[in-house]
């Protein structure tokens, strides 16, 4: 005799929870062509057919269902292959397989890596190699305390310095003369004229530069050339400019050179250390300044690669 089909026409015992859905009226067309026409078919049969089927596994709640949904992994290739028969040694085979390719693509990588970089580093036009977890000096720092002219220096006699005043600039990599000079500019002290406490100009001037490889890279990059050139110093100038704001009147009264090579090699800051000021090798005074630029250069130093940083050790040194 022919048995009945209990499943609403466009179903198979694949769709009977499907179907359950259907009859609670829990499934929504999800703009599939098929699924529209297999949910009408659905409802047409049950007009003929009031009475609830009775199907093997009882309907899930919608909020079981998407419980349900968010408890499944997703489906990817990693998971279905680590679940896949542990104890198969075929499958463990292939597992060490994969890891030995893994781990030998990781050192070619890692070689090619270094090949290169070794390359950029052989001639003297270095490359700051970015070094990850934090910089330790990203900036320095210079203070001028004071001036102090010699009241018998026959620079000073100059009449050309009537009416005129005193700042200090100072040559910095990477910055401009704007940014490495005093705000404040003191009156020219007067042999004859002035007191004698006039010879002492007291600046008090600090500011720190940014060097950070993140952010100043180029800069950073020449504290590397002044490194590689072994010319490692700060050069202090004492400028006279006339106090008519419409003249153009300056003069480089005296100069001082801070060397700084034994320092950076320590990686030991400078605090509070007076240093000559000359004009044509006659001393005119001294300047008192600190700064913590070695620091900064021993940390590019660091940043060199190892061959090239022992060379420039070794040249600071004996410098």
């Amino acid at each position: 005799s022919k048995v009945q089909n209990s499943s609403p026409p466009g179903h198979t015992g694949h769709n009977r929870l499907l179907f359950s859905y259907v009859s609670s009226g829990r499934l929504r067309s999800h703009g599939s062509k098929d699924c529209k026409a297999t949910t009408e078919r659905t409802r047409q049969w049950l007009k003929r057919n009031p009475k609830p089927v009775n199907i093997d596994q009882p309907s899930l709640s919608q909020s079981n269902l998407e419980q349900k949904l968010e408890n499944t992994e997703p489906r990817t290739f990693e998971n279905n292959f680590s679940k896949a028969a542990p104890e198969s040694p075929r499958l463990k085979a292939k597992l060490h397989k994969e890891e030995q390719r893994q781990q030998e693509a990781q050192r070619e990588t890692e070689q090619s890596y270094d090949g290169e970089f070794e390359s950029e580093h052989e001639s003297d036009d270095v490359v700051v190699e970015a070094v990850t977890g934090g910089r330790a000096v990203d900036s320095c720092s210079v203070q001028i305390f004071q001036v102090h002219l010699d009241e018998q220096c026959k620079q000073l006699h100059n009449p050309d310095l009537d009416a005129t005043r005193c700042y200090v600039s100072f040559d910095l990599p990477g910055y401009d003369m704007e940014e490495t000079e005093t705000p404040l500019s003191l009156p020219t002290p007067r042999p004859g004229k002035s007191r004698s406490k006039d010879f002492d100009l007291m600046f008090n001037f600090q500011k720190r530069f940014d060097f950070s490889y993140e952010n100043e890279y180029n800069r950073r990059l020449q504290l590397a050339t002044i490194l590689l050139q072994g010319q490692v110093e700060l050069r202090f100038s004492v400028v006279c400019e006339s106090k008519d704001e419409e003249s153009e009147f300056f003069l480089d009264l005296a100069q001082a050179t801070v060397p700084l090579a034994e320092l950076t090699v320590r990686g030991q800051e400078l605090n509070e250390t007076s240093f000559p000021l000359l004009s044509e090798n006659s001393a005119v005074g001294s300047i008192k300044i600190s700064t913590d630029l070695p620091c900064l250069l021993y940390e590019v130093l660091q940043e060199f690669p190892e061959s090239k940083r022992s060379e420039v050790q070794a040249k600071l040194s004996i410098g």
